[in-house]
């Protein structure tokens, strides 16, 4: 009986051990399992991160970019818009220079019909030469303010008629506020000629 105790006494620990050789080996296998498992999500949160950074920096490359560009094309408008106002400038005083001379010549002729066609040319240089300051003492270098410019060119032809301002009831109605230099320059003629017409032959 001792013998044969000892004998399965001795088979209960082996398959014992068997059995916890086993489950061991399978919490193992599960324990690498779920380190695997652990590991590669580590790596995908590394390689987001990594991805996320790169992403980032690349957003922020083209921003810095973009600010540069933005920069620069202020820079190159503020140039033009001070190049503009300076030909503006130019063109005024050029144009009054003209004026100036046609004025001049007037004072050394005696014909009256030249005379008259020599005023008529100084006052259409006049009213072009009243665009250009408009545009070099505003922001807006190719825009005009049609209600200043007509009103400036009106008093300027009463003016040269020898009309008193303070006798004359002068009333503008501009609907257009502001126009393209470029059409604002022959509507400035077209009212020159409309005007001067009135004054020398209405009145």
């Amino acid at each position: 009986d001792s013998l044969v105790n000892a004998d399965k006494s001795r088979q209960v620990a082996e398959l014992e051990a068997r059995y916890q050789t086993r489950e061991k080996e399978a919490e193992i296998i599960k324990l690498e399992e779920a380190n695997a498992q652990q590991t590669r999500k580590i790596w995908v949160a590394v390689g987001g991160v990594i991805l996320l950074t790169v992403l980032l920096a690349t957003l922020y490359n083209l921003y810095e970019r973009v600010r540069a560009s933005r920069r620069k094309i202020q820079q190159q408008s503020d140039q033009l818009t001070l190049m503009m106002k300076e030909i503006n400038h130019r063109v005024k005083n050029n144009l009054a220079i003209v004026s100036s001379l046609l004025y001049l010549q007037t004072t050394t002729i005696d014909d009256d019909d030249v005379i008259q066609t020599m005023r008529i040319g100084q006052q259409r240089v006049e009213a072009m030469s009243l665009i250009h300051p408009r545009l070099y003492q505003t922001d807006q270098t190719t825009q005009v303010n049609m209600g200043d410019y007509l009103t400036d060119l009106v008093e300027s032809l009463l003016k040269a008629y020898g009309y008193q301002l303070t006798n004359v009831d002068l009333q503008l109605q501009v609907d257009v506020a502001t126009l393209d230099v470029d059409i604002a320059m022959p509507i400035g003629l077209i009212v020159n000629e409309l005007v001067t017409n009135s004054l020398k032959y209405a009145y």
